[in-house]
């Protein structure tokens, strides 16, 4: 644990650890220095010089972001000095910056104008001149106008630190700008359309093509939410105006990516405008899809449960609070036959596995994973791992192929990972069955990687799935083992649910039962096998395709509720748009049909979703013979992944 440094920040008492710079220490005590170019987790540069602090013995003024607290320390970050500074800083940015405040949809809630009126000035002294130039660059998610560009750097340190590099500075002098090679597209230099450095831009230069003509930021309303998009369940902020759903951003300070999303998380809203929203029940009569009412639909799917032979699935895709309704819904309603699709691909053990935090891990083992933000595997997830080894996180990359992060890597070892676990097992000290530590060429390499995990005092091992057993009896409970799993509430629905009574999703999918109720949109594209197929959700694709009733469901905005994470962190989501005329709620559903039934459902308190959210056992060693074995193929399992890839490289088209 690093030592920490005592000093004083405009009279308050501040204690910081060591390598601190002055501009966090005084945010820890409620002091709000003004900057323009700190990045959080990034070294600070001092371009803009607006954090401009005095320190007693100091000659001139420093700045805050590139100064570290020194011992006893006393720190002036307001004085009549440091305003004139300020505002002739101010003065000069603004000089160069287009006076066109009352034209700019982000009047209100840009930060240079904040800072301006602050300082009290409306206009800059000087003459004003235009350095950038609006840039031609057809693509649907990012506009540049780099007339607004105040040269903050904030763009390009983001766009480099997550590996993209697709930004630079170009110029010198004043022809300094931002841009790209040859003033090329973005799509042309391997943009990956996540968006981060529209998120950081403090003013105007970079925005959201969907959000363009939609009112003014300062009128949006903003909710936290989480994206559902993937298995990184990335915590956001959604922004709505006259309740149409305009923007979406990482949500501030949020501490699982650092502020990361990718282009599905931030753009997803919009790409999916072309996809057929479900907001009346469809049946299908001859092979005929026809719209029908909802107690049509409803006396149907309680004929069909009256039989007998029922099965219900919940998907990774919904609330906590919904999978208990399902699961209050099949006790009421005595069906048996209720299961989860995430044990598709990971076992009961491994979504259950204890919690913890790859933000505060010094070694990241990385077993069977390939994330990529450039593939869209997994995106938030290769952003927080070359954040943290930016930050001085060890990486070992465990894979039988080469991996975009091995680069990166103090060691990649490239073999079967089961047999290389065995082996890193043996030479960390454990206590492993085999030694096959002979039969592998690589044995000093393992060797290295498991002196990296002895000497590490917050290990990680991050694996696919269908590696966890393997990982556990690798380390033992030495250190935490976290799956990644496919879909954002993956482990939310392992919590939630009991054990399978009978069969599980595996075999409901293939034929166990007559009846087959779906919650919430399956990645999955096989073809499920059964008499009748009922499928609950937002839109009429995937698996609803082949159903026989569909009924319309919210979109993850439109609810409120939480889920877990693949970290075990319980995320809250706030409803921020109404849900649409002829759309029901999952709850809704099961009480009608529950009634149509004849059964009285009594809902799951609140209090009971927390309770659950908490069941962290013990990870146990066992044979790998008796291990869980995926319903899907490694092959089949990533395809899922990049079935939203297509998405928006179908946009760019």
């Amino acid at each position: 644990m690093e030592p920490n440094v005592k000093l004083t920040i405009d009279g308050y008492a501040v204690t910081v650890p060591v390598g601190t710079n002055l501009l966090e220490a005084a945010q820890t005590v409620g002091v709000e220095i003004p900057h323009l170019c700190y990045l959080k987790s990034f070294l600070g540069i001092g371009a803009c010089r607006i954090c401009l602090v005095e320190i007693a013995g100091f000659r001139a003024p420093v700045t805050a972001c590139t100064t570290l607290v020194q011992a006893d320390m006393l720190v002036i970050t307001d004085s009549a000095r440091l305003r004139a500074d300020r505002k002739f800083v101010l003065d000069l940015i603004l000089s160069v910056h287009p006076p066109r405040c009352g034209q700019c949809e982000k009047v209100g809630v840009c930060q240079l104008i904040k800072y301006a009126s602050k300082y009290r000035i409306g206009k800059s002294t000087f003459e004003y001149t235009e350095i950038g130039q609006a840039v031609t660059d057809p693509n649907p998610f990012i506009r540049r106008d780099m007339r607004y560009c105040i040269l903050c750097g904030k763009c390009v340190r983001i766009c480099q630190g997550q590996g993209t590099n697709v930004l630079a500075f170009l110029g010198r002098g004043i022809k300094l700008g931002v841009g790209t090679p040859a003033a090329s597209s973005l799509k042309d230099n391997g943009c990956t359309f996540c968006g981060s450095c529209v998120e950081v831009c403090p003013v105007s230069a970079l925005a959201e093509v969907p959000k363009l003509g939609k009112g003014r930021e300062i009128k949006y309303t903003k909710t936290a939410s989480v994206c559902m998009q993937c298995g990184n369940a990335c915590p956001t902020q959604v922004a709505t105006y006259e309740d149409e759903l305009v923007k979406v951003n990482a949500l501030d300070n949020a501490d699982q990516t650092t502020g990361y999303l990718c282009a599905v998380g931030r753009f997803g809203f919009y790409l999916r405008q072309g996809e057929k929203r479900l907001t009346t029940p469809l049946k299908k009569s001859s092979g005929i899809w026809q719209e029908t009412d909802w107690t049509e639909a409803l006396t149907i799917i309680s004929q069909r449960f009256k039989k007998g032979n029922s099965g219900l699935i919940a998907t990774g895709t919904i609330l906590n609070q919904e999978v208990l309704d399902l699961a209050t819904f099949a006790q009421a309603t005595q069906i048996s036959n209720l299961a989860g699709t995430p044990a598709l691909y990971a076992s009961n053990e491994a979504l259950r596995a204890p919690a913890a935090q790859l933000e505060q891990a010094d070694l990241i083992i990385l077993v069977g994973l390939n994330p990529s933000q450039q593939q869209r595997v997994f995106p938030a997830l290769d952003a927080v791992i070359k954040s943290r080894v930016r930050q001085g996180a060890k990486l070992v990359v465990l894979n039988d192929v080469a991996t975009g992060l091995g680069a990166l890597a103090e060691v990649e070892i490239l073999d079967e990972p089961v047999m290389l676990l065995e082996a890193f097992g043996r030479c960390a000290g454990m206590s492993i069955p085999q030694d096959v530590l002979g039969a592998t060429t690589q044995a000093a390499i393992i060797a290295k990687a498991a002196k990296l995990y002895q000497a590490a005092q917050n290990p990680v091992l991050l694996c696919e799935p269908a590696y966890y057993q393997a990982c556990v009896n690798a380390i033992g409970n030495k250190g935490p083992v976290l799956v990644m799993p496919y879909e954002a509430n993956a482990k939310g629905v392992a919590l939630m649910l009991p054990a399978p009574e009978q069969l599980n999703c595996r075999e409901l999918l293939n034929g166990g039962v007559d009846t087959l109720y779906i919650a919430g949109e399956m990645l999955a594209g096989k073809n499920v096998q059964t008499d009748f197929l009922i499928v609950q959700q937002p839109y009429f694709n995937g698996v609803a395709l082949q159903a026989d009733i569909v009924l319309p469901a919210p979109l993850p905005w439109e609810k409120t509720g939480t889920v877990v994470d693949w970290q075990g962190q319980l995320k809250n989501l706030q409803q921020a748009c109404p849900v649409p005329p002829g759309v029901k709620t999952y709850r809704q559903v099961f009480s009608e049909l529950g009634q149509m039934l004849g059964c009285r459902l009594e809902w799951t308190a609140e209090d009971a979703v927390i309770a659950a959210a908490q069941l962290r056992p013990e990870p146990v060693v066992r044979e790998l013979s008796t291990a869980f074995t995926p319903a899907l193929s490694l092959v089949e399992r990533v395809k899922l992944l990049k079935e939203l890839n297509g998405l928006v490289a179908r946009s760019l088209e």
